[in-house]
């Protein structure tokens, strides 16, 4: 367990974690009743992908806390949970819950590149600005997650330009389809935000 684990050997942990989330994203919802579809969820991967990058770019350079390293693996735990159900049905609830889930461990990996930005490249950077970064890291995915949506969509034939969009119902559905992760990533980062000072507020790793 990531409590009784050293520095090293909880880096492995969520740097394993971060790669099955990355695995799992790649198959399509609701593939068990209905098979292969587009439908992958690509943010995720890009989000696991780059938690590893920045773990593995940390290095020794960065000996985090305990309670952080919790923190930024809690979120990929319940991820391979919650794609467990995805691939069974995927709704609404779930795709919500996913973005959330997405928004706590982009902050977390955020907070980790900024302590190895402070470590490691010899920048010095304050704990209240390493929560700043984290959380704008965070909401950085939601415009990236935008484009991905955008493209999907158009690629599977929905409807997503003004003049394909006759009925007003099948704009207001595009729009919240569309608006919907930033909206999430804009409430979710600072929560987790606010939850991340907490964790590394009396940390003295974490928080000098």
């Amino acid at each position: 367990m990531v409590f009784k684990m050293s520095g090293r050997e909880s880096y492995s942990a969520v740097i394993a974690s971060a790669a099955v989330v990355a695995v799992l994203s790649l198959l399509p919802d609701n593939i068990i009743r209905e098979g292969w579809s587009w439908s992958q969820d690509w943010m995720w991967f890009i989000v696991a992908m780059a938690g590893i990058a920045i773990i593995w770019y940390s290095g020794c350079s960065v000996q985090p806390s305990r309670h952080l390293m919790i923190f930024s693996i809690l979120p990929l735990i319940l991820q391979v949970i919650l794609t467990t159900f995805r691939i069974l049905e995927s709704t609404d609830e779930i795709w919500i819950l996913s973005l959330a889930l997405q928004t706590w461990a982009a902050t977390a990996f955020g907070y980790i590149l900024a302590l190895a930005l402070n470590n490691k490249a010899g920048m010095r950077i304050s704990n209240r600005w390493r929560l700043m970064f984290a959380l704008m890291f965070a909401c950085a995915f939601s415009g990236l997650y935008i484009f991905f949506m955008f493209t999907n969509l158009w690629f599977t034939g929905y409807p997503v330009y003004n003049y394909d969009l006759i009925l007003f119902a099948d704009r207001i559905e595009m729009n919240k389809r569309l608006m919907t992760p930033p909206i999430v990533a804009t409430f979710g980062s600072v929560v987790a935000t606010l939850f991340l000072r907490a964790v590394t507020k009396g940390s003295q790793e974490d928080s000098q």
